[in-house]
This record gives structure tokens, sequence and C-alpha cells, in this order.
């Protein structure tokens, strides 16, 4: 996203502020288009002070299971991680992912994403018994209906991987990222930032094995 981009987006809730009320939804997507913006620039504290106040209006207005006002939830506790608050990114999350449940379904994909980045918010916070139990059910779920080489199952077993390392069980992770990098290989192609991405993963799982020649083959390969 460029400055100009961020310009115009600013320029659209103002406007829109100006035609419709704080609290009609053309006005509320625009304010979360602009701190998703924010966002991917980098500008988390700006996210934040629009997305707030979005959130509190959405509820307010919409309820709380409303589907936009789960959205707002959801990129709310998103910059709640980006700025290292992850005790208030685990609190929206866990409410989120118990609406979704309830209202969607647990093999919902909103669901699950609410239960991948739940899952990540504990990895930071250092609950990992409490990250491997999420990871393990939307591994589960969405290998069995994705399949193996969808992107999301993909980003799942990276992820229950990289829980297992943080718990110390590195063969566990090892077989998990070993087909994964098959996968990936595959599918996106030797030189594929993400095929690059799991070299290394599994090369640092390897040398954490003791297995430094495995790892070195990995990482300069003939």
């Amino acid at each position: 996203m460029s400055k100009i981009e961020v310009n115009v987006r600013e320029r659209i809730v103002k406007i829109t502020e100006q035609i419709y009320t704080e609290e009609h939804s053309v006005t509320l997507k625009s304010i979360v288009n602009l701190a998703s913006t924010y966002r991917s620039l980098g500008k988390l504290k700006e996210a934040e002070e629009i997305e707030v106040p979005a959130l509190e209006i959405r509820t307010r207005v919409l309820g709380k299971e409303h589907p936009s006002t789960l959205e707002s939830m959801a990129n709310l506790a998103c910059t709640y991680q980006y700025l290292g608050k992850w005790k208030e990114a685990e609190e929206i999350e866990v409410l989120t992912l118990e609406i979704r449940s309830r209202v969607l379904g647990k093999e919902h994909p909103y669901t699950l994403e609410s239960m991948a980045n739940l899952a990540c918010t504990y990895q930071d916070l250092g609950k990992q018994k409490e990250a491997e139990e999420f990871g393990v059910l939307v591994l589960e779920i969405r290998t069995r209906v994705l399949g193996k080489e969808h992107p999301d199952t993909l980003r799942s077993m990276a992820n229950l991987a990289c829980t297992y390392k943080n718990l110390g069980r590195f063969k566990m992770a090892e077989e998990l990222e070993v087909p994964a990098l098959d996968i990936i290989t595959r599918v996106l192609g030797k030189e594929h930032p993400d095929t690059l991405k799991s070299i290394i993963n599994l090369a640092c799982t390897y040398r954490s094995l003791g297995r430094l020649k495995e790892a070195e083959e990995l990482e300069v390969p003939a």
C-alpha cells in the first residue's frame, strides 16, 4: 500500500462521514478498509485508534453475533497481535471463536481461522499446551475438508510444528515439516519464498535434533 492509497482511503472516510452518520454501514466499512491499510503499512496505533470505536459501534448497533461485528473483532485482535498486546488479542479471539463455533459450526472456514489465530496468540503468550490443542484440531479438520495440499492446511502444519518445537518435541515437528516441504516444493517450486521458508524451518529442526549433516545438506543442496 502506498501513501497515495492511504490518503485516498482517509478521504473516503471523511466523505462517508459527511454523507452518512458514523453508525452507517458504509461509513464503518470505509473505516475497516482504512484500518486494514494502516495495518499493512505498519501503522498499528492508527489502526487501533479507529478499530476500537468501530467495534464498539457495530456491537451496539448490530449485536455481537453479526458477521460485521465479528469481522471487526477479528481485525482488532490481529492489530493487537502485531502490537504485542497478546492478552487483549486473546480476550477478543476467545469470544470470537465461541460465537463463530456456535453460530457457524466448528468446521466453517471463519471458525477455523479463529481457532488458528487463537493458537498463534497462545504461542506468543507461552501457552503452548493450549496452542497445541487448537493446532491439532485445526489441522485435522483442514486436512479432512480441504485436503493435504491446500495452503491453509500447509499453514496449519507449519504452525503446529512451531508449537511442537516450543514444547521441545522436535521429532513431532519433523514429522509435519518433511511432508509439508515435499508438497510445497512440488506445488510451488524450489525457489518459491514459502519453499525456502519451509527449508529453513526443517533445517532448524534437524539442528535441534543434532542432525547437523542433514541440516547442512538441506541448506546447501547439491
